[in-house]
């Protein structure tokens, strides 16, 4: 995505159309059903949740929310990330902003 971007951004630099990669952390939301099912099932008992994971369904948005609102230092709220598409478009067009990096407060792989 890196390299997309910035090639998309050097096409278009004479346009007026702007490119910027948006690059969220660790958001609680249903792309998590593309990961391994104990991998899902370590992130639910660290919310306190006792759900059982099978395969790759999707989890309810209530288990969502818990986690979201249980680990919330280590993952964003998705609105987080949605607040930032107005943010760009709104800038004048003298300015073409790169990179935003959404994630939340301590990242789930940040070493002790």
């Amino acid at each position: 995505m890196n390299v997309l971007t910035a090639t998309l951004r050097n096409l278009l630099e004479e346009d007026s159309i702007r490119v910027t990669h948006v690059m969220p952390g660790a958001i609680a939301t249903n792309f998590a059903r593309n990961v391994t099912p104990e991998f899902k099932t370590g992130i639910l008992q660290m919310a306190g949740s006792e759900a059982e994971v099978k395969g790759d369904e999707r989890l309810p948005d209530e288990l969502l929310r818990h986690v979201s609102d249980t680990l919330g230092e280590r993952f964003s709220d998705p609105r987080h990330v949605a607040r930032e598409v107005p943010f760009v478009v709104t800038q004048p067009s003298d300015i073409n902003i790169a990179d935003i990096t959404v994630r939340p407060a301590k990242a789930l792989n940040r070493a002790h």
